[in-house]
């Protein structure tokens, strides 16, 4: 993209005169190129400007699809194409507005690591500017990943929301993660929408969507037949299985306690019944009586290695809804007594059984 004389910024795919044309960030002249192979693009006379860094080398694919995303937000925002932020050293592919906020679009057509990926994020953010990531085509076939919806992923009520657009069919992808469970894919809802009406629309569904999150009791026991399975081919966890022959446990007969009773969110990278196994082991370092603190105890069972790489906002929301839900449950079994706000006390060891029969045979009765 470059500016004419009209201080207009073009695409040069575009244009239609001779110029002469201007670098966006550093208002130097630049000069349109087009080859048999390349696409057509704009180019510094002599060296670039110290700030070109700042945006990726153009696609077909991002070209078209930026033009095709002003399209379809135009008669709802305000749009302008790759806008530069000095004081970041960032460009937006899109930037909307309106009189409440502004918004930066970002179109990924190319690989980017996570800590670029929020370093751009972050960059926003300083200014006030809310960032939507939007995924190109190579990332059509991943996006039921949690690798990738925990990654490009926005929160909305509880609920993933990852956005991906078409440039052929010129239509927006809708992916929610909504929750998952052991040993279950991803419970995912997938919407296409044409149009900037249908695109909230879909969005407002979502949001208010009711999941019924419930674990039922034959699901459970299918789950500790699962679990039992996991254990017996080695797949858990070094640590796990060290703590466990440390108290002389079982994990095949592991407490029915592992196997949670509600859907979790995304973001946990091993089992949940494997990273339940694992609190359950630390929590008996502590004495029968004794006093916890809820803080260190959730310190505890923040083991980075059990999370997916993802946005802090992400992380943070589902690690304490993981949490809660696992001291919830504690408490429910008579494992935990609620001293106040911020304290339990550990009143009961978890019950383990000898092997996968007794467990059932517990579970039966």
């Amino acid at each position: 993209m470059a500016y004419d004389q009209l201080n207009t910024l073009i695409a040069a795919s575009q244009i239609l005169t001779t110029g002469p044309y201007f670098c966006p960030i550093c208002q130097q002249p630049v000069i349109k190129r087009v080859g048999l192979y390349k696409v057509a693009h704009f180019a510094h006379y002599q060296k670039a400007c110290l700030e070109a860094n700042v945006s990726e080398g153009e696609t077909v694919e991002h070209l078209k699809g930026k033009l095709q995303l002003v399209e379809f937000f135009k008669d709802h925002y305000q749009t302008s194409l790759e806008v530069y932020f000095p004081q970041i050293k960032q460009r937006a592919d899109l930037l909307l507005q309106n009189k409440e906020r502004k918004i930066a679009i970002e179109f990924q057509c190319s690989p980017i690591s996570l800590t670029k990926l929020m370093e751009r994020t972050s960059g926003y953010q300083q200014l006030g500017i809310s960032v939507i990531w939007i995924l190109g085509q190579r990332y059509f076939n991943q996006l039921n990943k949690e690798s990738v919806l925990t990654k490009f992923g926005t929160l909305v009520n509880h609920k993933v929301i990852v956005l991906a657009w078409d440039i052929r069919l010129k239509y927006l992808k809708i992916i929610a993660g909504l929750a998952k469970c052991d040993f279950q894919k991803i419970l995912l809802i997938t919407r296409q929408v044409q149009t900037y009406e249908q695109y909230y629309q879909a969005l407002m569904a979502i949001k208010q969507l009711k999941v019924n999150l419930q674990i039922n009791a034959t699901l459970r026991a299918r789950h500790a037949l699962k679990w039992a399975q996991y254990i017996y081919r080695g797949s858990q966890q070094k640590t796990v299985k060290r703590w466990a022959y440390r108290d002389g446990c079982q994990l095949v007969g592991a407490p029915w306690l592992v196997h949670a009773t509600v859907k979790m969110p995304l973001g946990l990278k091993c089992l949940q019944a494997e990273w339940r196994c694992q609190n359950i082991l630390n929590l008996q370092q502590y004495q029968i009586g004794e006093v916890i603190s809820l803080m260190e105890l959730k310190k505890r069972w923040l083991r980075p290695v059990d999370w997916w790489p993802m946005r802090p906002d992400l992380l943070v929301a589902s690690q304490m809804r993981l949490m809660d839900q696992m001291i919830t449950d504690l408490v429910v079994v008579g494992v935990l007594r609620p001293v106040n706000t911020t304290h339990v006390e550990y009143i009961a060891k978890p019950q383990w059984f000898k092997n996968l029969d007794k467990k059932y045979q517990s579970y039966k009765n």
